[in-house]
């Protein structure tokens, strides 16, 4: 893992917590406001973002270890906000919304964010040449 791949990787999480600011306060966004501004400052606090790029659809967060957006047919980890608490994380390798998903949950927060690193952990497998490193390894368990 080279710095500018963990450069670009801090700042694809950056660039999403942007993303979710400018969604107002409201009744319509601010429960999944709430939810998604809490999900991506955890990730951050872990360390994440020195690991996975983040990016966004219009109500979704994607996860991946490519270097660059625009997803083609690569596998992805994408996590749905319900609120007031729930997580809907899938492991794909396309559109959600297009295609079968190739593993999907629904879960509590808690146990979702569990979950969504979990998916972290089988996405690095998937993609990178690497091992999982320990510090990596544990921030994922």
């Amino acid at each position: 893992m080279t710095p500018d791949f963990q450069r670009n990787t801090v700042a694809s999480w950056d660039a999403v917590t942007a993303y979710i600011e400018q969604y107002p306060d409201d009744s319509n966004w601010g429960a999944w406001k709430k939810l998604a501004r809490k999900f991506i400052r955890e990730g951050i606090s872990l360390g994440l973002n020195q690991y996975f790029r983040a990016g966004q659809g219009m109500h979704h967060l994607l996860f991946s270890t490519l270097d660059h957006h625009g997803l083609l047919d690569e596998p992805r980890v994408t996590v749905v906000f319900h609120p007031e608490d729930e997580l809907r994380i899938i492991y794909s390798k396309t559109n959600l919304h297009f295609h079968t998903n190739e593993l999907e949950c629904l879960l509590p927060y808690a146990e979702g964010f569990s979950a969504f690193k979990k998916n972290l952990s089988q996405l690095w497998t998937a993609t990178v040449s690497e091992p999982l490193p320990d510090e990596l390894r544990q921030l994922l368990s």
